[in-house]
Order: structure tokens, then sequence, then C-alpha cells
């Protein structure tokens, strides 16, 4: 109902006022305050036409209450949404799923996924929807398992052999990048995909410590002492904390990509805005 009125209100009635034509300019630029008072000055110079323009009125209804729930006056936007006069059970229902989705796109996930769970109990019709938005935020919380229960419970075969690829990826092992580099400096790099860098840092630790080594057997010995002390220490634990934060960064743009994939079929589908 909500997405009818909505749209019967942009094809119908949006150029009808000026009021109207500023109201929904700023909503589609996110300026969410200033399109809320648009829509509340129409709404209050134009109560007497209420009853002549009953959709338009429930439509500009919506939109202030979209708009004031995206600029997060969510107390406002709920009193109005209580005391709406035409609302109904799927009326409630499909606005809730529209403001999950807002959430979604703000990265609120936490707002989204109570909205999402609370409709999930109450919209048989919307379920699948809900599953793979559910779904979706799951991932955002590295939650592979709710995200593959989530997306079995929607029925899609596509998100499914994306989880099913994802659990099967094989992630560099931070520690065991630090246990390389502390053997062989520079090769826990390379072996979390940062071949240059540890080729370079090999080569960085093997002249310090040779230097060190160098001019202590020329018995120059507080030359040896600061080539050891601030050069291969430096370079040496350097190796080891790039190989741990080289293999963090790996795994996370890996899981990273394949969460992309499954936002852009999403959005493809028109689940995600």
């Amino acid at each position: 109902m909500l997405t009818w009125l909505i749209s019967i209100y942009f094809t119908t009635y949006r150029f009808a006022d000026p009021t109207l034509q500023l109201a929904d300019s700023l909503y589609q630029q996110e300026n969410y305050f200033a399109a809320a008072t648009e829509y509340q000055r129409y709404l209050f110079f134009h109560s007497d036409n209420a009853s002549k323009n009953d959709s338009l009125i429930c439509a500009i209804q919506a939109k202030l209450i979209l708009s004031l729930f995206y600029n997060n006056e969510d107390e406002k936007a709920q009193n109005l949404l209580n005391n709406l006069a035409f609302r109904t059970q799927n009326f409630d229902q499909e606005f809730k799923l529209l403001l999950a989705q807002h959430y979604l796109k703000e990265n609120q996930y936490l707002k989204a996924k109570i909205e999402l769970i609370n409709l999930l109990s109450k919209d048989s019709l919307n379920n699948q929807t809900i599953n793979k938005l559910l779904g979706y935020v799951s991932l955002k919380e590295n939650d592979l398992t709710s995200a593959e229960r989530y997306f079995s419970s929607a029925g899609d075969s596509l998100l499914i052999k994306k989880i099913y690829s994802m659990k099967k990826l094989r992630y560099k092992n931070a520690l065991l990048a630090q246990i390389f580099s502390s053997i062989i400096p520079g090769s826990g790099e390379i072996y979390a995909g940062e071949k240059i860098t540890g080729l370079l840092s090999f080569i960085a630790n093997s002249l310090s410590l040779y230097g060190a080594v160098y001019t202590y057997k020329k018995k120059q010995y507080l030359d040896s002492a600061i080539l050891f002390s601030f050069f291969f220490t430096r370079f040496y634990n350097g190796s080891r904390n790039n190989a741990r934060d080289f293999s963090i960064k790996y795994n996370e743009s890996l899981y990273k990509k394949y969460v992309g994939e499954i936002e852009e079929y999403l959005k493809n589908i028109a689940i995600l805005n």
C-alpha cells in the first residue's frame, strides 16, 4: 500500500504545487530535515482539502514520516505513524521494510536488524525479501552461519552458492605469518601476498644485521650497537608486525570482495537501495 501511494503521488501529484516540488527536491537530495519542514507546511495549509485528495494527503504524510525517520527523529515519526487514520497492518509492515532498507543504506545495521526481525514474525508476504536482508546484515556482522540460515530460508540458490564459496575461502593465518617473519624476515609479508614489501624487508634486515656484525668484528662497538638496536631491531619487528597486518588486510579484502558481489546482486534485484 505504501509503495502504491508514493508511486501514485509521484506520477500524478508531484507537480501540483511548488511547495511539493521543493519538498521532493530536498527529499531526493537527502536533506530530510528541510524536506520534512516543507511537507509539514503543505499539510498545514491544505488540511481542508484532505477529503478531496485523500491519496495525495496519505502519500505526503508517508513521505513526511519517512523524512523524520531518516533524519533520526524516530520518536516524532513514530507518533505520527501511530496517529495515521489510514494506517493498516500491510501499510505498517511495508513502511517498516522501507525504513530497514534505509538503515542499511546508512550502515546502521543494528537498527535495520531490529526492524527486520520484528517484521519476520509478522509479514509472511515479504519474508523472502526480509530473509535476504537479514542475511546481508549477518554478512556485515561477519556471521556466516546466520547468513547461510537466512539465505536458505529465502530459497535463493545464488546466495546459497555464494555463502558456500565463502566458507571455502582460504584465509591467511596472521600468527603463522608472524612466525615466518620471525624466522626469515620478509617471508611473512610474502606469505600474506605482499611480495615486493617482503623482499625489501628481507634486504633491509640482511643489510642492517650484516652491518652490525661487520662493525662488531671491527671492534666498532658503538656503531654495532646503533645498527643492531636502531636499525635491525626496527626492521625485524616491523617485518613481524607487517606480516600480521598484511594477513588481516588480505582476509578482510577477500571477505569484502564476496560481500560486495552479494550486495551488487541484491541491488540488481531491487532489494537494497
